[in-house]
């Protein structure tokens, strides 16, 4: 029988009031809770619309496009992913360099989060953001030859051609979708390296290489920013008189202070003759060099220009190179030119980008007997190259860097790739590699 005092203290209702205090805590935590993880799921889509749009952004920049296109790609890609572009959402973009020189897109986006309970306690905005970083690596494929006009056929092989130059690989830059790279013959036996093509091949079953590509994006013109620094010019009576008819070097100009000779109207070496060059820089202003016997020289680079042009009126002409006889010649090497010149290490022949295109080919090809050897770069970008006979740039030490507006290949030519440590640059593109770094 329960006490009387057990009437007097009865606490069946104690929970009560500490129910009625905690079931707002309790619900609203819960409320809270819901819309955390719904904030999460919501930052983890986000993730994977930023990783989409900074991949496309990257395609964009790596294909060439300007920065402007590769947003809008970026855009498109987030909202495919599930990306409200809404007012107060936002996806910025920012264009860069990692250490290594590898080109960057980085992608910052911002997006409202819904509240479907929390608004109850906390009224205002509340916003997701996350982060992707991408590094465009392009591959330094061993490319020793670049044809840089951008469309039609600008690189073709003429004819039954034998070429033994496994490590040169070959890169054009033309967007036709038939035959950027022609290879016109029937039975071309055409060894060389990697082959990067921006448009189309007529003739791929005549190549032998490790990896043949099409549809890749436009190489870089590793001499874009090349300049012809001051020098004494010629006047046009200096042009006029010229060719110099050169059998010795006490038949050239005494070089200047910077080790530079300024040749006006150009240099001819008759047949059966010979020049053997002194090392430095050769200034070709207002002519051709035009070599029918023998030309040698170690630490040379030959520059053929036309300071006439801007003349007013205007006189002299931009020349061409002519080996038809017996060429060996080599650039200066790092350290080898005066600060002035220091750019041209590494670079044998530059033909004047201001020289029209509209004229005859430049020739490497020699003729029955001879043999043309050209190590280092060979930069004649707006004219044609007319590589043939027996000219090459073969042996242990030779390094190959043929860079032209279009380039014809025919006969035996033959290129080797041996060019580190010798001061040309690369020639650098084909496929790239995109990968997120953040």
């Amino acid at each position: 029988m329960p006490k009387i005092g057990s009437y007097l203290m009865n606490q069946a209702g104690a929970i009560a009031p500490l129910t009625a205090v905690m079931l707002p805590l309790l619900f609203g935590m819960t409320a809270v809770g819901v819309d955390v993880s719904m904030w999460l799921h919501n930052n983890r889509n986000l993730q994977v619309a930023v990783d989409a749009a900074v991949i496309a952004a990257a395609w964009e920049v790596a294909y060439g496009f300007p920065e402007e296109s590769a947003e809008e790609k970026a855009l498109k890609e987030a909202v495919n992913n599930g990306f409200e572009n809404i007012a107060g959402n936002s996806l910025s973009l920012t264009f860069g360099q990692d250490e290594s020189g590898n080109q960057t897109v980085s992608a910052l986006l911002t997006s409202a989060d819904y509240k479907y309970f929390s608004n109850a306690f906390y009224p205002g905005e509340i916003f997701s953001t996350v982060a992707a970083g991408t590094a465009i690596i392009m591959p330094n494929d061993d490319y020793c030859m670049l044809s840089l006009a951008p469309t039609g056929t600008s690189m073709l092989f003429n004819g039954n051609i034998t070429i033994d130059s496994v490590g040169c690989g070959l890169a054009v830059n033309s967007n036709d979708p038939d035959a950027a790279l022609n290879i016109n013959g029937n039975s071309s036996d055409i060894n060389v390296g990697d082959v990067s093509v921006v448009g189309g091949i007529d003739g791929a079953d005549q190549i032998n290489s490790p990896k043949i590509s099409t549809g890749v994006p436009p190489f870089s013109d590793p001499y874009a920013d090349l300049d012809i620094p001051e020098f004494n010019n010629c006047t046009k009576a200096q042009m006029n008189a010229g060719p110099i008819n050169a059998t010795s070097m006490a038949s050239l100009p005494a070089a200047d202070a910077n080790g530079v000779r300024v040749l006006c109207g150009g240099l001819l070496v008759k047949n059966g003759k010979t020049l053997n060059l002194d090392p430095g820089v050769y200034i070709i202003d207002g002519g051709d060099i035009d070599i029918k016997g023998t030309l040698t020289g170690e630490g040379v680079t030959i520059i053929l220009t036309n300071s006439g042009a801007s003349g007013s009126p205007a006189y002299g002409s931009y020349g061409d190179v002519q080996f038809s006889g017996n060429v060996e010649i080599s650039a200066p090497l790092p350290g080898d030119l005066d600060a002035a010149w220091e750019s041209y290490e590494g670079i044998a022949i530059y033909q004047d980008r201001n020289a029209s295109s509209q004229v005859q080919c430049n020739d490497f090809k020699g003729s029955a007997g001879t043999s043309v050897v050209v190590s280092g770069a060979a930069y004649l970008p707006s004219r044609c190259l007319d590589i043939g006979g027996n000219a090459n740039a073969s042996g242990g030490d030779a390094c190959s860097r043929i860079i032209a507006l279009t380039i014809k290949i025919h006969g035996n030519p033959n290129m080797a790739n041996n060019c580190e440590g010798t001061g040309a640059e690369n020639i650098q593109g084909g496929v790239p590699q995109i990968r997120l770094t953040l």
